[in-house]
């Protein structure tokens, strides 16, 4: 990796290699004013973008970036990460939710802007003309509205170059949530608009109802890592997560037809089917005013969370959960394929041991023994590699986590109690989750001049 000799420009600024920069960017001429971080490596390498606050009511993003712009290791980085905290400061210091205080408008809808239009249209221009041109990597954090309530998800870009739709997937599929959307628009959202030009860009969301929690900007921050080791621009071992986000596609946003008291029946997350009712508004009167039904089966993504809802405003969101699209599996079981040979030569080789091959029938093996067998496992390991959320990553570790698995077992003593194949996967799926299974898993990930600084999620 070449040492970076080049300072780093930005709004004006220049932020030479190595240097932590942190204080305030004036853009568009001096009229919008963002706090920030500029964090630039001693190795060259690509530059991402990091915002929050597009949406000032949204919380959980502001937090996060205010946090990593102080945790990341200078070290670490190759390249260079932009953290805007807020990008809309003075709609967040008043509480002014998530319209601009001076023409009402929607940020994420004003893309690509307008220099000589309305104050939102001027700061929409402004960051595409200063942020968004010194980035090869986008990241927009964003939450539920002061009145909405979500399951944690992400956006990606699904208009613009088949390069550029790939690269997005794949950093979505690196976020700890349950599910992803492909986002069909291509301009109005500030990501949108910096795909549609060639930028790789996500939209997380997490958090709401004016609320932020240290759960959910923990797991903001370990998303961030997680992607930035990803594209190569921060050294850490990956962190673990509980999902593997799900693709969901043919999304339906609901508004009310009229202002009135709304009643969900369901949470977000909730699956439905087809028919379903979802939720009513009602006059003050408790007369039924209007009735959301599903239009297929699907899960919730968000839904209003107050009492009242506005005519034309927000009322639910879901979407079509595309089990027949989403090839992970396929990716994962090409990679076994891949080694089908091996496979055919161990199993030839057990139809020549007979008293192994009716040992497996019977499931009395040594630990070894069915240690040994867990790759041909192809179901087990589909299964494994989901549950563990690392997908084919998962599968092209296994072999080298077979030998601390059964050395951890034989310095507790407890190699007789592995009799069978069903043992050996019972007891590797409770080791992945303990403490030595981790560390195990992680040092395959630490780079090698990493040394002791490299921690888990950092």
């Amino acid at each position: 990796m070449m040492k970076n000799e080049n300072k780093f420009q930005i709004a004006g600024l220049e932020i030479t290699p190595g240097e932590r920069w942190q204080g305030t960017l004036m853009i568009g001429g001096g009229e919008f004013v963002l706090p920030a971080a500029v964090l630039h490596g001693e190795k060259e390498g690509k530059t991402v973008l990091i915002t929050a606050a597009v949406h000032p009511g949204e919380y959980v993003g502001v937090e996060t970036a205010v946090e990593l712009a102080n945790e990341l290791k200078m070290e670490k980085i190759t390249g260079t990460i932009v953290i805007v905290k807020v990008v809309c400061p003075e709609e967040f210091e008043q509480r002014a939710g998530s319209l601009c205080l001076d023409d009402r408008k929607n940020l994420n809808r004003q893309f690509p802007g307008d220099e000589k239009g309305t104050r939102t249209q001027r700061l929409a221009s402004a960051i595409k003309k200063e942020l968004h041109s010194v980035a090869d990597y986008y990241i927009d954090l964003h939450g539920g509205d002061e009145y909405e309530d979500l399951t944690p998800f992400v956006y990606y870009a699904g208009k613009g170059e088949k390069e550029v739709i790939e690269v997005s997937r794949k950093m979505a599929q690196h976020v700890d949530v349950p599910y992803m959307v492909r986002s069909n628009v291509e301009s109005g959202g500030s990501y949108n608009y910096a795909a549609s030009c060639g930028i790789p860009s996500i939209l997380i969301e997490r958090g709401g109802m004016g609320r932020w929690t240290r759960e959910e900007v923990e797991s903001n921050k370990r998303d961030l890592k997680n992607i930035l080791r990803y594209l190569g621009i921060y050294r850490t071992s990956r962190g673990y997560w509980n999902h593997y986000p799900m693709e969901v596609t043919d999304v339906v946003y609901q508004s009310a037809n009229q202002a009135g008291l709304w009643y969900p029946d369901k949470k977000p997350g909730d699956m439905f089917s087809e028919g379903e009712k979802l939720g009513k508004v009602t006059d003050y009167e408790g007369n039924t005013l209007e009735t959301s039904y599903g239009g297929y089966d699907g899960v919730i993504l968000f839904q209003t969370g107050s009492l009242q809802v506005t005519k034309e405003g927000p009322m639910i969101a879901y979407g079509r959960i595309v089990y027949e699209k989403d090839d992970r599996k396929e990716k994962i079981a090409g990679y076994w394929t891949k080694r089908s040979s091996d496979f055919k030569e161990q199993r030839r080789e057990e139809q020549e041991n007979n008293s192994l091959t009716r040992e497996r029938v019977r499931g009395v093996l040594s630990m070894d023994e069915a240690i040994a067998l867990l790759p041909s496992e192809q179901v087990w390991c589909e299964d494994m590699a989901r549950l563990s959320g690392r997908g084919v990553e998962f599968a092209a570790d296994l072999p080298q986590l077979l030998p601390s698995f059964a050395a951890f077992l034989r310095l507790r003593g407890e190699e007789h109690t592995v009799t069978g194949l069903s043992d050996a996967k019972r007891r590797f799926m409770y080791w992945m989750k303990s403490d030595e299974g981790r560390q195990a898993s992680e040092q395959l990930h630490i780079p090698a001049d990493a040394g002791e600084e490299n921690d888990a999620y950092r």
